[in-house]
């Protein structure tokens, strides 16, 4: 029995002050400094957790003894992941940012396929920043991730960003629909030359069988700035019928722009309205 205890706390760290008991056993020389544990449980802490169990239990280095450059490679892999998932501190942001490269073999993995799974992570990524990457990690090596985690995650490192971003460049979604609609309109109205090719590319627009497009196109395009485009053009269809055609019905052309292909512009100045 005292022989049994003092083996299993082999797996016992001691991290500023606080005891760390590792959930996988550890016996290489490489993760005996591992500690799944962060010393502070903040909520990337508990979010990654179980993530890093599962990680471990694909990529342990003790999966490969038959294979001496997969184990070391997994070994020094971890090593540096337990490194980066440590909470960030005041001395660590004055390092100089570096990009670090991870390489990973999975358990069972056929050993006629070489390839490491590999992930990039930056030193001075934030902990969210790292904890994206670790569960992009994750899901490639198919550890199933939750989707509520994953959408935690994005929205801390969004959150993050939009603070360390300047405040103007940030709009309401209110105030950029509205100022984006100004300037259609603004543009819109402004405009004073309109093509054949305006006219027939516009997908509100319709033309009756009969009706010549290209002469009609033409015609509509000269008038275009007297005709208050910016009340109605790529906003309201339009019907353009046949001068010999039966109006059409009331209930199908509600809400449309009906003209006829004989139209006449009269006045300097006119205006379109759609059906009732």
């Amino acid at each position: 029995m005292e022989r049994r205890q003092n083996k299993s706390t082999k797996n016992t760290r001691i991290l500023h002050g606080r005891s760390i008991m590792c959930d996988v056993p550890l016996r290489t020389s490489h993760c005996k400094q591992a500690s799944f544990f962060f010393t502070t449980w903040t909520m990337t802490n508990k979010i990654l957790k179980p993530y890093l169990r599962k990680f471990i239990l694909q990529t342990h280095p003790d999966f490969f003894h038959h294979d001496k450059l997969r184990k070391t490679t997994n070994a020094a892999s971890l090593q540096s992941l337990y490194d980066i998932l440590q909470p960030s501190t005041p001395s660590t942001s004055k390092q100089p940012n570096s990009a670090i490269r991870l390489e990973f073999f999975i358990k069972g993995q056929k050993k006629k396929d070489g390839n490491a799974i590999s992930s990039v992570f930056h030193s001075q990524d934030s902990d969210w920043d790292k904890a994206a990457s670790f569960l992009d990690l994750c899901q490639r090596v198919n550890i199933p991730v939750v989707p509520t985690d994953l959408d935690i995650v994005q929205d801390m490192v969004n959150k993050q960003s939009n603070r360390n971003n300047p405040p103007y460049k940030y709009k309401s979604l209110t105030r950029e629909f509205a100022e984006r609609l100004y300037k259609e309109q603004s543009a819109t109205v402004s405009r004073q030359h309109w093509t054949e090719n305006d006219v027939l590319n516009q997908s509100l627009i319709m033309f009756d069988t009969p009706v010549n497009r290209k002469l009609t196109a033409s015609r509509l395009s000269r008038w275009l700035p007297k005709l208050q485009p910016q009340l109605w053009w790529g906003k309201i269809p339009m019907l353009i019928i046949s001068s010999t055609s039966h109006q059409p019905p009331t209930e199908l052309t509600k809400g449309m722009l009906v003209i006829q292909d004989g139209m006449e512009l009269e006045g300097s100045y006119a205006t379109i309205s759609p059906l009732d």
